[in-house]
C-alpha cells in the first residue's frame, strides 16, 4: 500500500512541476515575442503569469481530451489552440506559429542544459 502511495505521490509531483515549468516557458515566450502593449504582462507580472498559466493548463486539458479520439485528435486540437491564442492574447496565425517556435527553442534547450547537468 506504501508503494502505491508513493508512486502517486510521485506522479502527483511530476504533473505539478512539469505544469509549472510548462507554463513558466510559454509565458516567457508570451513575453518575448508580443509586444508590451498587448501582452497579458501589460497589467503586470503577477496578473500575465495568471493568464498564462491558465491558457497553457486549459489548452493542456483540451489537447488531452482531443487525442483521447485518436491521432485525428491533433486536428481540432491545433484548431483550438489558434482559436484561443486568437481570443485570449490576441496572437494571428503567424504570430502563433512563431510563439510555438520560441517556446520549443527554449523548451529545447532547457531539457539539453538538463541532460547535460545531470548525465
Amino acid at each position: 500500500m506504501i508503494e502505491v502511495l508513493t508512486s502517486l505521490l510521485g506522479v502527483t509531483l511530476a504533473i505539478a512541476v512539469f505544469t509549472v515549468l510548462g507554463s513558466a516557458i510559454f509565458g516567457l515566450s508570451i513575453w518575448v515575442y508580443v509586444p508590451i502593449k498587448e501582452s497579458p504582462f501589460a497589467d503586470g507580472v503577477v496578473n500575465g503569469i495568471k493568464k498564462c498559466t491558465a491558457f497553457a493548463v486549459v489548452m493542456g486539458l483540451i489537447a488531452f481530451c482531443c487525442l483521447l479520439i485518436g491521432p485525428l485528435g491533433v486536428v481540432p486540437g491545433l484548431i483550438f489552440y489558434f482559436i484561443g491564442m486568437k481570443r485570449v492574447f490576441n496572437c494571428g496565425i503567424f504570430d502563433t506559429i512563431v510563439i510555438g517556435i520560441i517556446n520549443y527553442v527554449i523548451q529545447h534547450g532547457i531539457g539539453t542544459i538538463i541532460g547535460k547537468l545531470f548525465s
